[in-house]
């Protein structure tokens, strides 16, 4: 009876050992199930055009201006808040901030929400805290010409914004395409703040990114052609949309005691050119150990791109700022144009996109150069393929562009 009875036990000791070695690993397939669902759900939004509707929606109930993007003959409304006063073109002096002023950190930091960031994070977002300053709104000045204040602070004081912003907008978006439409979807942070371009003076009171959509085009022969990527599936911010290329985020042009040559536009500029058509992510993000800010000029794509600047083969334009509503980043629009023949020669027989860009398949390339009279560009624009920040740069960038065309 006793040999029975171990015999029993043991067997259901053995029953008990293997359920808890088992549910843990179903625990972890259940929730990255659950996950890969919101993200499909999320993405759907997207790329159905809901999430444009509804914040066009939004701001129009408010009464509040948004950009009118026509392209190549198709025009339509974008979630893009912008004043007039801030549109208008402008030859960058490469060496100087202008549009940018930079400011010191505040001495009192943004909250961070770690809740949230580790939600976005099981979702597959790669957020980390880089050892890099990131740049934040702080104020616009009307002057003439306008200038646009910036401040230094952490990531994740912007990603906190950001990402907030985000969540709600897709909760509102997923609640207004249900059957309960009676119930109107609430937006606490947008309505308490409600995004728009800040009062002149008057300093934002969250942290809003500020960043860049640059046009880049090449010049063969008379035609003006517009580098278009396509965004990696697996992103999820606007997977698989159309974009211009490079897109970025601002960073400080000093550290290591020293500051940058160049201002703070051209060298973010050079800095992401680098990152996301040559896939030099890695080695820039090593730049920790750098000894000047100016280090990665001396890479050759970067020593070709600078040699056109010195034979005036680069030109880079500032067209407008705007707020894109869904983030609530300050973008600024920019037009680089390229009519060097080597830089061409690199970016049409060596050009290797980074991981946020599709990889190539055998109906497109990860990036294209596409002529300003391509029909598709108007297609993509009315099928609501680009994302809302490349519209508003893609529009004032083609409007520019045709006035140097005889």
């Amino acid at each position: 009876m006793t040999t029975l009875a171990n015999v029993y036990y043991a067997l259901l000791g053995a029953i008990f050992g293997v359920l808890l070695g088992i549910l843990p690993r179903w625990r972890a397939s259940l929730l990255k199930w659950r996950v890969s669902i919101k993200v499909r759900k999320r993405q759907a939004l997207t790329t159905s055009g809901a999430v444009n509707r509804w914040l066009i929606h939004y701001y129009d109930r408010h009464g509040l201006s948004l950009f009118v993007s026509e392209i190549n003959g198709n025009t339509k409304y974008v979630p893009v808040l912008y004043d007039p006063r801030l549109i208008f073109t402008r030859i960058l002096d490469l060496k100087m901030d202008w549009p940018l002023k930079v400011e010191p950190q505040r001495p009192i930091p943004f909250r961070i929400d770690h809740k949230l960031l580790n939600r976005r994070r099981e979702m597959g977002a790669v957020l980390f805290q880089s050892w890099r300053k990131s740049m934040h709104l702080d104020r616009i000045e009307f002057a003439h010409p306008p200038e646009i204040s910036i401040r230094p602070c952490e990531y994740f004081e912007i990603a906190t914004t950001l990402l907030g912003l985000e969540e709600e907008t897709y909760l509102c978006t997923k609640w207004s395409s249900r059957w309960r439409r009676w119930r109107r979807p609430k937006a606490p942070l947008r309505d308490t703040h409600r995004q728009t371009l800040p009062l002149e003076g008057h300093r934002q009171p969250l942290p809003l990114s500020v960043g860049s959509n640059t046009v880049l085009v090449i010049k063969i022969g008379g035609d003006y052609q517009v580098a278009i990527q396509t965004r990696a599936e697996t992103v999820i911010t606007s997977p698989n949309s159309k974009a211009v290329i490079p897109n970025f985020g601002f960073e400080p042009n000093e550290f290591a005691g020293g500051k940058s040559s160049y201002g703070i536009v051209f060298y973010n500029f050079v800095r992401e050119y680098l990152e996301e058509l040559f896939d030099y992510e890695e080695i820039i993000g090593r730049s920790r150990w750098a000894q000047s800010p100016d280090w990665f000029l001396r890479l050759p794509e970067a020593r070709t791109l600078l040699t056109a600047v010195s034979n005036r083969k680069f030109t880079l334009a500032y067209l407008g700022t705007g707020i894109e509503c869904l983030s609530g980043t300050a973008t600024i629009a920019l037009l680089a144009i390229v009519e060097d023949d080597n830089v061409i020669e690199e970016l049409m027989q060596q050009l290797t996109p980074n991981y946020e860009v599709a990889a190539p398949s055998t109906t497109q390339a990860p990036v294209e150069f596409i002529s300003i009279n391509d029909s598709r560009l108007a297609i993509w624009h009315e099928q609501g393929k680009y994302q809302a920040s490349t519209d508003f740069a893609l529009a004032l960038a083609l409007k520019y562009l045709r006035q140097l065309t005889p």
